[in-house]
């Protein structure tokens, strides 16, 4: 409520940011989001600032399948390459998103997903279900290497979706949110656990405005001390990662 969240006041933060290599910039259903994407899309591709930036499109609320495709492919021809899928916003069946995501793909484009829980919110009960997982992960054994981001990694879930990270090249997990939500709980000893065993398929953003940068580093400071992380791990969590999914789009 005390930030004036708009896309050219968000890369100024960016670009001022001693704590950011880059960032994924996505429109948000929250706050800036438009049925007229290309202003948004035309600001980042302006940015001439000393951060990497790369544009993410949030699929907008209330559209049907077809009209989701089409407005991917206009996307794309405004060389966006990077789309965010977030279900308990878009409210897609369980059939119509699977069909979406196979869609997208065949596109061979980079898809972030949120994974967080919903099991009590709306349509998106099958978000929790395994046998919607075994049907998304077939989908996505055809994608390229890290090209689909499971976004916050389940939530509380996170080393059932790590599992299905372990096991599937497409995939590659972000700890946004999670990471500091949880501190305190089972769940940061599990994230200890993931950033000792499997530092090539994570990452993290700091899903701001939800967080500042600064306060993602100074607890990851404190977690190498605590797990006693070695620093080429900590840099492929903190950049190496992200970096090869939003450069590969």
């Amino acid at each position: 409520k005390n930030n004036d969240i708009n896309v050219i006041n968000i890369l100024k933060l960016i670009d001022e940011s001693k704590y950011l290599y880059g960032a994924i910039v996505q429109d948000s259903p929250y706050f800036d989001q438009s049925p007229d994407y290309k202003y948004f899309v035309d600001i980042i591709n302006k940015y001439n600032g000393s951060k990497r930036i790369f544009c993410c499109l949030s699929l907008p609320k209330f559209l049907n399948l077809e009209i989701y495709k089409d407005y991917i492919d206009d996307a794309m021809k405004l060389n966006v390459n990077i789309f965010k899928i977030h279900p308990r916003f878009i409210d897609l069946d369980q059939e119509s998103l699977l069909k979406l995501l196979d869609y997208m793909v065949n596109k061979n484009l980079s898809i972030q997903i949120c994974s967080y829980g919903y099991s009590r919110i709306g349509n998106q009960l099958f978000l929790c279900e395994d046998s919607f997982w075994e049907k998304f992960l077939k989908i996505v054994s055809n994608a390229r290497k890290n090209s689909i981001m499971l976004m916050h990694m389940g939530g509380t879930e996170i080393l059932k979706i790590h599992n299905y990270i372990r096991h599937c090249d497409a995939l590659i997990g972000d700890l946004s949110m999670t990471y500091l939500k949880y501190l305190g709980s089972s769940v940061s000893d599990d994230i200890g656990f993931i950033l000792r065993n499997f530092d090539q398929r994570i990452c993290i953003g700091s899903d701001f405005p939800e967080y500042e940068p600064k306060q993602i580093v100074d607890q990851v400071k404190l977690d190498a001390e605590k797990f006693s992380i070695k620093e080429d791990k900590l840099e492929n969590f903190l950049i190496k990662n992200a970096l090869r999914f939003a450069e590969n789009s």
